[in-house]
């Protein structure tokens, strides 16, 4: 029997949702999904990545209530204060949509030589380990970066956000 990631709302005591671990199989099936990807997504331009970053959050306004709600369900946070933390994920998401390309633009430096410069190239597909508590927030303050700069994201939520973690 597989492991749980067990969500227990924190006001009831009552468990709200289980949701299996990976095993090693489907943990190497993730990383590998997440190769595969790296390869087509970092061919892809900024104006083209920003527009997924811009659809999610778009996405997510439209499906803000539910979303909220599994914070509230998960980690007891006031349905308030969920509805502000999606609304600042989206934000994240159409911040970096917005100024990649500035972020990302090679940087001339000074120097003795013909030309330096700094370039910023995509790594790869990246590890990001969520604490708790801002499930969306911190996905994207990590997430939305780094797919921007061409890279692909595997996160490792907490397990006692697992909703949160699928959504």
């Amino acid at each position: 029997m597989a492991e749980m990631f067990t969500a227990t709302d924190p006001t009831t005591g009552l468990v709200v949702r289980e949701v299996p671990t990976l095993d090693a199989a489907e943990l190497r099936d993730v990383l590998q999904r997440a190769e595969d990807a790296y390869d087509g997504w970092r061919r892809w331009s900024i104006e083209d990545r920003a527009g997924v970053l811009r659809a999610i959050a778009a996405a997510m306004r439209d499906d803000v209530d539910s979303l909220a709600m599994l914070m509230t369900e998960e980690m007891g946070k006031p349905i308030t204060e969920a509805r502000g933390e999606v609304e600042k994920a989206c934000w994240a998401a159409e911040h970096y949509a917005d100024n990649a390309a500035a972020y990302l633009a090679p940087v001339e430096l000074a120097s003795d030589a013909t030309r330096s410069y700094v370039q910023h190239l995509p790594l790869g597909p990246v590890l990001g380990v969520l604490p708790w508590n801002a499930p969306f927030w911190i996905a994207f303050r990590f997430a939305a970066p780094a797919l921007m700069a061409g890279n692909t994201c595997v996160m490792k939520h907490d397990r006692h956000v697992p909703g949160c973690a699928q959504a």
